[in-house]
């Protein structure tokens, strides 16, 4: 091969894709590229790499605009699990051998150049109209091309939860929460931790409320069932967590899958007390083989080596005393 004039010019890059990935980033070597006539041997690059024909008339900002549209359109079709939007038909599609070639450039974008990456998927998000397409969310792949695509699958999580779908969303959520723009977004991520939360309350209130209906023992197995490792305890653990995180978000979240996790809960904790007032009445309030809080100090206090710290703490629920336990050092 003659040598290489764009290596020449794009000096710093290491290799095929990093030289395209600069030049896509930027137009700072334009002129370079012109007086030195490496358009021709930049738009062979472009044709080897990732299967595109380019004119090499053609200004040098309009080649890298056509480049950078096929690119990241090309990742986000081959993301896409139903047919593209239609505002995609003047956008050529990879062929097969150049599709891998095509993810990596968009990946080595996003990694080497971010900032400069957001406004250009941006510009070609607006550009394509895709904002307004109407594609089924579950059909989004990896949400990191464009910007639309991280606020379209959010949404549909929230609409699994609203439709007590509590397991597909904590999945999607386990799946998706990784991305581009959520890790340069904090408020965007504080979402998808609260759509999170919302999943892992609506499966634990569900669990507690079917265990809780099919619970006929005494009130000391009531006690027992609340109190275990993995009791219903929990159920209140994951409200607190959830109405602690929406109490701090900037934005409150979707108000239909908030609304049906809360009355989830409420639920849960209705037959819950149902249950447990009958049993406890029934036992003339007294829970055999529980720890009475009058004898706590005669029982627990008075053998314990000398002095005594007390921690005096006003209407804690049970949770909240397990999780301080659990935050206490040993000694």
């Amino acid at each position: 091969e003659p040598p290489s004039i764009l290596k020449s010019i794009f000096h710093d890059a290491s290799g095929h894709d990093a030289l395209l990935a600069a030049w896509i980033a930027s137009n700072s070597r334009d002129d370079e590229i012109a007086n030195k006539e490496a358009t021709r041997e930049l738009v062979k690059l472009v044709r080897a790499r990732l299967g595109l024909e380019l004119s090499e008339g053609a200004p040098l900002a309009k080649l890298r605009a056509v480049t950078l549209r096929y690119v990241l359109a090309g990742e986000f079709r081959s993301d896409l699990s139903c047919a593209p939007p239609t505002s995609l038909d003047g956008v050529p599609k990879p062929p097969k051998d150049a599709v891998s070639a095509v993810r990596d450039l968009a990946q080595r974008l996003r990694t080497g150049f971010a900032g400069t990456y957001a406004a250009l998927a941006d510009q070609v998000e607006e550009e394509l109209g895709l904002r307004d397409a109407k594609l089924p969310a579950g059909a989004l792949g990896a949400i990191d091309t464009f910007r639309f695509e991280e606020r379209a699958l959010l949404r549909h999580a929230g609409d699994l939860i609203a439709s007590s779908r509590f397991d597909e969303a904590l999945k999607l959520v386990a799946e998706r929460e990784h991305s581009f723009w959520l890790d340069r977004d904090v408020g965007r991520k504080s979402q998808w931790e609260a759509a999170r939360r919302m999943a892992e309350l609506g499966i634990s209130a569900t669990q507690v409320r079917t265990a809780v209906l099919k619970t006929s023992g005494d009130a000391a197995a009531w006690l027992a069932a609340y109190t275990a490792n993995d009791g219903w305890y929990l159920v209140d653990q994951a409200q607190r967590r959830l109405e602690t995180w929406v109490a701090n978000l900037d934005e409150e979240p979707d108000e239909r899958p908030l609304g049906v996790v809360r009355r989830a809960y409420e639920d849960a904790c209705q037959v819950m007390a149902e249950g447990f007032t009958k049993a406890i009445v029934k036992a003339g309030w007294t829970i055999a083989g529980a720890l009475h809080q009058t004898r706590i100090f005669s029982e627990v206090v008075t053998a314990r080596p000398k002095p005594v710290a007390y921690f005096l703490v006003d209407a804690m629920r049970f949770e909240m005393g397990v999780e301080l336990a659990k935050r206490l050092p040993r000694t």
